[in-house]
């Protein structure tokens, strides 16, 4: 008799658990919290580009303008940090 009553209290959490996580709505964070997230439906593919000359500014504005890809605002001090802590020639 205990067994069943102890099989039975865990039935019914599962079960309350199940139903409360399928019910439950997608939380989500603020939109700056999720700078690399896409948030629009394409109607068709980036498809295929060649941009081999432009500057690091262009790029960023095609890729803001054009595609409506957000740019996180980290890039600038990872960029930093990488001339600070990595040397390499080019960067």
């Amino acid at each position: 008799m205990k067994r069943n009553a102890y099989l039975l209290c865990v039935v019914i959490i599962v079960g309350a658990l199940m139903i409360s996580g399928c019910s439950s709505k997608k939380q989500t964070g603020p939109v700056e919290h999720q700078q690399l997230t896409w948030h629009e439906k394409r109607d068709k593919p980036f498809g295929t580009f060649d941009y081999p000359k432009i500057t690091e500014n262009e790029a960023f504005d095609l890729l803001e303008n054009k595609f409506k890809v957000k740019i996180p605002k980290f890039i600038s001090q990872v960029k930093g940090m990488l001339q600070n802590d990595v040397m390499t020639e080019g960067m």
